[in-house]
């Protein structure tokens, strides 16, 4: 019995061995991982080989089945890391088609997707380049296939003549004799025609692009030079109709002598800081000039013009707002009409310049709006040319309306304010001048020929800075023919050798100055008239004309408002017996 108990007790312990000898031995398992993406696109643009990079703990394997695709290796043993590089076989793919890449290793699998693109061939050409160049210059131009990123043959130049222009076999073009020419661009059996024109000066292409001074500074005769904001024009340039020229990143541009920046399509110079236009150091540049008459005109804004001047006689409508105008010496007003479209000059600066401020042609009729400027000592060199000289804009509008105007002074031949229509052009031709300060010109206001005119609520002291009186020195001087109304209320004239001086040789003019009878002439009158006079005599209103005048409501320079006292600081029909009648009472504060 003791035997078999032993026997037993043997075979017991080896089973327990046995036994703690297979724990000791775990299964591993096989493992691949793909690091990174799992699926791999091959574009028309793109069919450089790319890889795939993955971990297997066991040797491995790859399939596949695409003919049009290679990968390798094909095989490998365990490694953290291993590169399998996918290639194409065939660039061009008639579909879009795909494939699945599988990496086992033991019984472990991944896949990685290969997907590639349809090959799209070009349906038409698209030439780019500037369809303009200066002659002795070269321009390239560069094809691209339509739709955007198609395959195409490639191309070939050809220009229809050899005397205006020539072509290489890269695309560059150079310019030989003024003239318009074709180049004609062949890919395979694809055609595509563009037209060029060389010509002796700058001008953008016309086909309603917009250029900043930038885009015009890489354009090697565009006559712009510079970067990063500083910008010089050195020869003309010409923006054509249908193109804008903007600002872009300009914050400053120098003219240099006698260059002009002429605009038959339209400026964007709108600043959200102020830019400066100034003319290089002792240079007179000629105006920004608009000459187009399909579409010429568009806006300033924060612009500080230093010598350089804006000539308009385009046909769409001009807006200067917030700019100043300082420096000019030349014969040429700082803004200066002639053009179609409604010019609106606002919230503008105009600073000891040797011309007007705002002036138009006599024989034009501008729409014209003048409005909350600031005008000091111009006209400083221009004879007998006020810093406001309009000629009212027909049936378009002619307003002048609260700005401060304070002359020179001491140069005796300058006005503050004139509208003149001395040609009779045609038009209703209907002016405001309202809510103004002038002060200190040859004269304040001055109206000549065929207009209607309201003025009103202006401040008018001191413009008599002329050394005759009977040349100049009145608040408001109105002269002309033909049939006229002039409107006056709510003016104050104070300290002029005339208040108002009515010169007319018809009797058809209306003079206004105040009408107490109720209707459509009704006026309240409110002006009020201050030491106004020369010789030793007062003049608040002198009426050389044979019309009669309503003068009603108004308060006149004499210490009582009644009619004797009043009588003395007029002169008409009482005076003159040729004259008009002025009708003064009531007056303003008359019993």
């Amino acid at each position: 019995m003791l035997r078999t108990y032993f026997k037993i007790a043997i075979a017991t312990a080896a089973a327990f061995v046995f036994a703690s000898c297979n724990n000791d031995s775990p299964v591993v398992e096989d493992k691949v991982q793909v690091n990174g993406e799992t699926e791999l696109v091959f574009s028309q643009e793109d069919t450089a080989d790319k890889t795939v990079t993955f971990s297997a703990n066991t040797d491995w394997t790859v399939s596949y089945e695409a003919a049009w695709l290679e990968v390798t290796p094909t095989s490998g043993v365990a490694a953290e890391e291993i590169v399998l590089t996918v290639s194409l076989k065939e660039v061009e793919a008639p579909v879009k088609r795909s494939d699945v890449v599988v990496i086992t290793a033991g019984t472990a699998k991944a896949e990685v997707t290969v997907i590639q693109e349809a090959t799209v061939y070009a349906e038409g050409l698209e030439v780019k380049g500037n369809h303009r160049v200066v002659t002795g210059y070269t321009t390239t131009l560069s094809v691209e296939a339509t739709p955007a990123g198609a395959k195409m043959d490639a191309p070939a130049f050809e220009t229809s003549d050899e005397a205006v222009i020539t072509v290489d076999a890269n695309g560059v073009v150079t310019a030989v004799a003024v003239g318009e020419a074709v180049v004609t661009v062949t890919a395979g059996e694809l055609v595509k025609e563009f037209w060029m024109e060389v010509t002796e000066t700058f001008m953008t292409d016309g086909i309603g692009k917009t250029y900043t001074f930038a885009d015009l500074a890489a354009i090697e005769y565009s006559g712009v030079q510079g970067a990063a904001g500083e910008y010089v024009i050195t020869a003309d340039v010409t923006v054509a109709e249908t193109d804008v020229i903007a600002l872009g990143d300009a914050k400053k541009v120098v003219f240099n002598d006698a260059v002009t920046l002429s605009v038959d399509g339209l400026v964007d110079f709108v600043a959200t800081e102020e830019v400066a236009f100034a003319a290089a150091e002792g240079a007179t540049p000629k105006p920004i000039y608009f000459t187009g008459d399909v579409e010429s005109g568009g806006s300033f804004k924060n612009i500080a013009f230093n010598a350089v001047t804006i000539r308009y006689y385009g046909v769409a409508d001009v807006n200067v707002e917030n700019c100043s105008f300082t420096g000019v010496t030349a014969s040429e007003p700082c803004v200066n009409l002639g053009g179609d479209g409604l010019v609106t000059v606002s919230n503008c600066k105009f600073i000891e310049n040797a011309y007007p401020a705002v002036s138009g042609a006599a024989n034009l009729q501008t729409p014209i709006i003048v409005q909350d400027c600031y005008l000091y000592k111009n006209s400083q060199t221009a004879r007998n040319k006020p810093q406001i000289n309009l000629t009212p804009g027909g049936d378009g509008v002619c307003k002048v309306l609260r700005n401060t105007i304070i002359g020179p002074a001491e140069v005796t031949m300058n006005g503050g304010i004139c509208v003149s229509n001395m040609m009779s052009l045609g038009g209703t031709n209907n002016v405001e001048i309202i809510g103004n300060k002038v002060s200190d010109n040859r004269y304040g206001i001055a109206i000549y020929g065929q207009v209607n005119a309201t003025i009103s609520d202006n401040v008018l002291m001191n413009n008599k800075y002329e050394s005759n009186p009977m040349n100049g020195g009145s608040g408001v001087s109105l002269y002309g023919m033909g049939t006229q109304k002039i409107y006056m209320s709510g003016n104050h004239i104070e300290g002029h050798y005339w208040g108002i001086t009515n010169i007319f040789y018809t009797a058809n003019p209306i003079l206004n100055l105040g009408n107490l009878t109720e209707g459509e002439n009704y006026n309240p009158g409110g002006n009020v008239f201050v030491d106004n006079g020369n010789g030793g005599a007062l003049y608040d209103l002198y009426n050389n004309s044979t019309g009669d005048v309503m003068a009603q409501g108004n308060t006149w320079n004499v210490d009582v408002q009644d009619e004797a006292s009043i009588e003395e600081v007029i002169y008409h029909k009482v005076d003159q017996s040729n004259l008009g009648l002025v009708t003064f009472m009531p007056a303003a504060s008359a019993e």
